[in-house]
């Protein structure tokens, strides 16, 4: 029986970046053991080769050695450690060469459970069955989950932008009919939901940490027409905007008791 408790490594040079993929972990998925943290690269592939846990999760932009090299090192002297890269938006086009690192997927920044889960089941079927990586004898519906998740990480990255199924389909190199299908599969959702999801959880990381105003916040999520934005919020968060900001201001710290 394959054990499935898998030991993990997070390597970020922010303490805070750190903590909160520990924190998602452990809130969510306890089968998973933080075995090790770096605050490099180099640390990173050191303490791999100490470890050797299960999945190394790098982000792509740290000191002395960045995420790309730390994984090719990890993935040269450890080829059975999965290897996540986690980037920000501004890093996605430099992430997508992460494939020539061998690396088993992405994680955007801010890191949302929804999306560290997906990557993990395709990490737990990387582990399970023959490697996606060796293109030799490609595994069909690995390679058709990798295509999804670089269709989800783009369309994290161009939430702003229009995002038409062809533009999406062709960065994720396969076609809209294959695409529409592989969301109604392995998401049980289809392409213009999963968008509107994407950009509602955007609109409330922005209601909830900035002063923006909702004109501003409908525009960085893809909505020209704040009004438009407006009617579908309140459908999908059963709030307007601005009462959701608002039920977030009132909620007072817990007080300590004496």
């Amino acid at each position: 029986m394959v054990n499935s408790r898998l030991s993990v490594l997070i390597a970020d040079d922010e303490d805070l970046a750190r903590y909160t993929i520990k924190i998602l972990i452990s809130r969510n998925h306890p089968d998973l053991d933080v075995v090790a943290e770096a605050a490099n690269g180099d640390e990173a592939v050191r303490l791999v080769n100490e470890h050797n846990p299960d999945l190394a999760i790098l982000d792509i932009r740290m000191p002395v050695l960045n995420g790309l090299d730390a994984a090719r090192n990890i993935r040269k002297n450890n080829p059975e450690t999965a290897i996540l890269i986690l980037t920000a938006y501004e890093d996605f086009s430099s992430a997508q060469q992460a494939v020539n690192a061998g690396v088993n997927g992405y994680l955007l920044k801010p890191v949302t459970p929804e999306d560290f889960a997906i990557r993990l089941e395709s990490i737990r079927k990387w582990r399970n069955g023959p490697a996606v990586l060796d293109d030799t004898e490609p595994d069909k519906k690995k390679k058709l989950t990798w295509r999804l998740e670089r269709a989800t990480t783009y369309i994290r990255a161009h939430l702003s932008e229009d995002l038409p199924l062809d533009t999406v389909a062709k960065n994720a190199g396969i076609s809209p009919q294959h695409l529409s299908r592989l969301f109604r599969n392995e998401l049980n959702t289809n392409f213009v939901k999963h968008i509107t999801e994407r950009r509602m959880d955007k609109a409330c990381k922005l209601l909830n940490k900035t002063t923006l105003g909702i004109a501003e916040i409908a525009e960085r999520c893809g909505y020209r027409d704040a009004n438009y934005f407006a009617k579908v919020f309140r459908r999908n968060r059963r709030l307007s905007p601005g009462n959701y900001r608002n039920s977030i201001e009132i909620k007072l710290p817990p007080t300590e008791e004496s």
